[in-house]
């Protein structure tokens, strides 16, 4: 039987289950919750694996694909696409699929499968993986025979997808599209059921990365910075003329989402932050497409810059601001250089992989942007080499870091 086997793979191979978990929960279930909670906090609860759970046919395959993101990266980039656990799990979700019964567990491996390639920088395979995540979603959500469980994971499940579709357009070095554009039914769908106010705080002690508030914060961001995305992706496929309406309705979309996340009184959590980070990487990454587009596009005129150059330049000016405060507060929070004096978490694998990627991302967008500001701009040669040190030990968990790290250089 398939259970059997796979506990015989993580047994031999001497995998500590418990420590997958837990190393699960903070990198990737808190921004992007993919199983159930119970799932995480039964295998840590047991640590032994001798006898395999009977709730799910599929729960041992779901096991190996935490066992695979679990994984570091060797020095030999090729491995992580040639990887066999990687095959065999890709071979055997395609077998799935062919299948004529869909369930949720295959989009939930779908998914982790996504967020492996999204996480190494293989944005090719993570866009194909992505797309038929969606199509599984799509067929789960038009089930006649939808249980009331089945229902309540659907609602929380898209938002997450929501949010890896756009941090697998970030980490993606060709602007691929999204797969869940704002024009998809998915999407109009969780815009039109979100709540004009984020809900308040859950009861102490029933904190979850599904409650309604952190489920509201992730569709409300993963939502406003599908506008600046879908611009971005144009430039690539077909330059837009002048005057540009798309990107001032992008700016616009991002300017609201980041002063509702930042004029909140109470304390950031790492969640916040998460959201936080991808609204910010997103602005710095419009206005660098933007500034670009217009540099090569606009003509000089009578020795000065183009008006419409000019409010790029200044906007580009102030993402870069803040996104390189956001670099900053990074790099104090790894290395414990804060004004409180405590230490640094030290191990990156144990923060969250999209919050961290967006601070990695935009650091990268502030220093290929320098050459726009010759005149300063305001980044001391201290703090990148600090920004450098955070990149390598990125790099260190996540394939993907390689890309910024030559890039950082």
């Amino acid at each position: 039987m398939l259970a059997d086997t796979v506990y015989d793979i993580l047994d031999q191979a001497n995998v500590d289950i418990s420590l997958v978990l837990e190393d699960f929960g903070p990198s990737i279930q808190q921004w992007c919750p993919i199983v159930p909670e119970d799932f995480l906090k039964d295998r840590q609860n047991h640590a032994s694996y001798e006898q395999p759970p009977h709730e799910e046919t599929y729960r041992p395959f779901l096991l190996l694909c935490l066992w695979l993101m679990s994984r570091r990266p060797c020095d030999n980039a090729e491995h992580i696409t040639r990887c066999q656990l990687y095959r065999a799990l890709k071979q055997s979700l395609a077998i799935f699929q062919s299948g004529t019964n869909v369930n949720i567990s295959i989009l939930q491996a779908s998914m982790l499968l996504a967020l492996y390639e999204t996480s190494h920088g293989m944005s090719n395979q993570a866009f194909q993986t992505m797309s038929a995540s969606v199509g599984i979603l799509q067929l789960l959500q038009h089930s006649a025979t939808k249980s009331a469980n089945l229902v309540w994971t659907l609602e929380w499940i898209k938002p997450s997808l929501l949010m890896l579709d756009r941090v697998l357009t970030l980490t993606s070095p060709t602007h691929l599209p999204l797969a869940l554009p704002s024009y998809h039914t998915t999407t109009q769908c969780i815009s039109y059921n979100l709540a004009p106010e984020i809900p308040p705080h859950p009861p102490l002690g029933l904190a979850s990365a599904t409650s309604a508030r952190k489920l509201h914060i992730r569709s409300t961001v993963a939502l406003a910075t599908s506008p600046a995305l879908e611009y971005i992706s144009s430039l690539v496929l077909n330059p837009p003329p002048q005057p540009n309406h798309a990107y001032d309705t992008a700016t616009s979309s991002l300017t609201t989402c980041i002063q509702a996340l930042v004029s909140k009184p109470e304390p950031h959590t790492w969640l916040h932050c998460d959201a936080i980070a991808l609204a910010f990487c997103t602005n710095i990454l419009l206005q660098e497409a933007q500034m670009r587009h217009l540099s090569s596009t606009l003509p000089v005129l009578a020795g000065r810059p183009h008006p419409e150059y000019e409010k790029v330049h200044l906007a580009l000016k102030y993402a870069r601001h803040m996104a390189w405060d956001m670099v900053k507060v990074g790099i104090q929070k790894i290395n414990g250089e804060g004004e409180s004096g405590e230490e640094g978490v030290g191990e990156v694998g144990r923060l969250p992989f999209a919050g961290l990627c967006c601070v990695v991302r935009a650091g990268v967008a502030v220093l290929k942007t320098r050459e726009f500001y010759a005149d300063g701009d305001g980044v001391e040669e201290k703090e990148v080499e600090g920004f450098k040190r955070v990149v390598g030990m990125f790099a260190g968990r996540w394939g993907v870091g390689q890309l910024y790290l030559r890039t950082s250089k």
